[in-house]
């Protein structure tokens, strides 16, 4: 009895260890897979990827616009219609405004020509099923850049010519269509546009001309004569400054127009000293307007006279004259030193091993170091070089070193004799060489801004 009852007591504790054992093995199991399932979805580092970015190292200020310009001698008592187009080179003696003695017969000269373009327009629709397009795809190639170039217009705020791009795609479409045999009538818009020049009469205008060859501008501010022209490069600070502060000459304000004589005109401002510390003359240089419609403007370094106070008279030249800058006199401008672009890497990602700046990154579960080049530092981020130019750069500082090498043994010989110690050249060649030799970060690639114990060709 006592056997039967030890032997069920045994068989309890064999059971009940089992059952232990199997409640342990299960518990692992679920562990097991609950952590394989974590740890397949969790990554010991967080990265960012490295994306193009171009930034601009610029200064804002105000600025002046010089030009060498001359009034219109012709006398202009009434109202000025305009005959060309602000910035457009003339003639001498080319009639360049029409003078009338009041604003309706102005008004009825501007309505008489927008009536005479259109029936011009529409006739040349008309004439459109004459037409023998024989390479439709080129046509309609350039029908499409000149859509683009009403949506670039738009874009940049040239209000002004959106009319002008908007009625030439509509009209190249339209022509498009009677040329391949679609029915569009225009005799009955010819023949009422035709009436209703007829019913209109406007009288005979005055003409103001052009006094000399040179550049159209059909107004005048009062600050032509502010600054003068011939003496430009020669500016100041303190003479920029006083022009900025200038008051117009109402005297000479009017719609009469004048004349820019000379192609190459300047922008002049002041800036300090330290803005301006790796700008010479000849660099090239971009103004932008923020307050005007009028592009950026590229332009060349014409002089740069430095006061004892740390303050630069900077002088800008261009020889491009358009309607959207021919207006512009004192404005608010950011002048633009250098466009710097390159990779975007967080500054929390730099590291140095082995004296070389980079980052570490992330490939699959795979760390690598990898070398950068600074380029440009903001508040939490550095511009680094591009690939292919740090292998340019590479390629170039090869070529030096193997030129440096090849000279260093064809005077091997003599040197060793007059210079026994003479190994330091040959040392620096391999430290350069070695360190050239390191891999750069590439496009796209994912630099880790967070993690612990990193170092090259670590398994994450």
């Amino acid at each position: 009895m006592k056997t039967e009852n030890m032997t069920k007591g045994i068989n309890r504790i064999i059971f009940t260890v089992i059952m232990i054992l199997v409640y342990a093995v299960a518990i692992f199991m679920i562990a097991y897979l609950v952590y394989n399932a974590f740890d397949a979805n969790y990554s010991p580092v967080k990265t960012e990827e490295a994306v193009m970015k171009t930034v601009e190292e610029s200064v804002h200020t105000k600025v002046f616009i010089v030009r060498d310009e001359n009034y219109l001698s012709g006398s202009a008592a009434g109202t000025v219609v305009p005959l060309v187009e602000d910035g457009q080179r003339v003639a001498e003696g080319e009639k360049i405004a029409a003078v009338f003695g009041s604003d309706e017969e102005a008004g009825k000269y501007v309505e008489l020509n927008r009536i005479y373009d259109e029936i011009v327009r529409f006739s040349n629709i008309a004439e459109a099923d004459k037409m023998n397009i024989r390479d439709m795809s080129s046509y309609n190639q350039t029908t499409n850049e000149t859509f683009l170039n009403l949506v670039e217009t738009i874009a940049d705020g040239n209000y002004s010519d959106i009319s002008e791009y908007a009625y030439s795609v509509r009209d190249r479409e339209t022509s498009r269509q009677v040329s391949l045999g679609h029915d569009v009538d225009t005799s009955e818009i010819l023949s009422s546009l035709r009436a209703e020049a007829s019913s209109l009469s406007a009288a005979e205008p005055s003409y103001l001309v052009a006094d000399n060859t040179g550049y159209y501008i059909n107004s005048t501010d009062g600050y032509e004569n502010t600054i003068k022209y011939d003496n430009v490069l020669n500016l100041t600070v303190q003479e920029i400054e006083k022009a900025l502060k200038a008051k117009a000459d109402e005297t000479k304000i009017s719609k009469n127009g004048k004349l820019v004589n000379n192609f190459n005109w300047y922008v002049v401002a002041v800036v300090e000293r330290n803005d301006a510390d790796d700008v010479v003359v000849g660099d090239s240089l971009t103004v932008r307007f923020t307050d005007s419609a009028a592009d950026d403007v590229k332009m060349t370094v014409a002089a740069i006279n430095s006061d004892s106070e740390g303050k630069v008279a900077l002088v800008l030249r261009s020889n491009t004259i358009t309607s959207g800058t021919s207006q512009l006199r004192i404005e608010n401008a950011e002048i633009i030193f250098k466009k710097i672009s390159g990779y975007k890497i967080p500054k929390v990602a730099l590291r140095t091993v082995d004296g070389i700046n980079g980052v570490y990154i992330k490939r699959g579960n795979l760390i690598n170091f990898r070398r950068i080049t600074t380029l440009y530092t903001g508040d939490d981020y550095v511009i680094a070089r591009t690939y292919e130019a740090e292998n340019a750069n590479y390629e170039a500082e090869i070529n030096e070193i193997e030129a440096e090498k090849r000279l260093y043994k064809s005077q091997l010989a003599m040197r060793s004799r007059e210079e026994p110690d003479w190994i330091v050249e040959c040392e620096d060649m391999y430290s350069r060489s070695r360190l050239l030799a390191r891999s750069y970060i590439k496009l796209y690639d994912e630099v880790i801004v967070e993690g612990n114990g990193l170092y090259d060709n670590k398994i994450v």
